[in-house]
């Protein structure tokens, strides 16, 4: 049997329930999460951190900017 490369949704009376993705699309997955916490817990260790309130002005800034492109 063929894997299929996209995941497949699964609905339930027209809801996502659950979404079905091949082995190998997984584990892709995984790896690049652990490998984001990995990188993130190495900022923390080294003090590359930005409060709430900072973070959420750049992300303000970062979407206008974005946002002017269009």
């Amino acid at each position: 049997m063929k894997a299929q490369r996209e995941p497949v949704e699964i609905t339930k009376h027209g809801k996502r329930v659950a979404i079905m993705m091949s082995a190998e699309e997984y584990d892709l997955l995984t790896s690049s999460i652990r490998a984001a916490a990995e990188e993130g817990m190495q900022n923390i260790k080294e003090g590359r951190v930005t409060d709430g309130p900072e973070f959420m002005k750049a992300l303000r800034l970062h979407a206008a900017s974005r946002a002017k492109r269009k």
